[in-house]
């Protein structure tokens, strides 16, 4: 199922794409980690914020997943990281919407 992925690492920057799945959605997070270590002084930093993303993934491969294959939109905060995962496709859950006259 596809899945949209808005992530955030306060203060350096954000992002957003569309993923086959949430493991390519953990692993596009991960690509962007990486790609942060440039903003970072001091390897000790950066080191924490790698965990705090590892912790962040394991979250999105079990919690995360869980909610996405429901239908559901799912969010968390690991550190400085936020992550909004948001199921696309045939399976999303939409509610309806009730029309003043009651027709659905």
């Amino acid at each position: 199922m596809l899945v949209w992925i808005s992530w955030s690492v306060d203060p350096i920057g954000s992002a957003g794409a569309t993923a086959p799945n949430v493991k390519e959605a953990a692993r596009l997070l991960q690509g962007s980690i990486t790609r942060m270590r440039r903003a970072f002084d001091s390897d000790t930093a950066y080191g924490e914020l790698q965990d705090r993303a590892r912790i962040m993934q394991a979250r999105m491969l079990d919690e995360g997943r869980t909610a996405v294959l429901r239908g559901e939109q799912w969010s968390a905060t690991v550190g400085s990281i936020r992550v909004l995962l948001i199921p696309r496709g045939d399976h999303v859950r939409v509610p309806l919407r009730r029309e003043p006259n009651g027709a659905a």
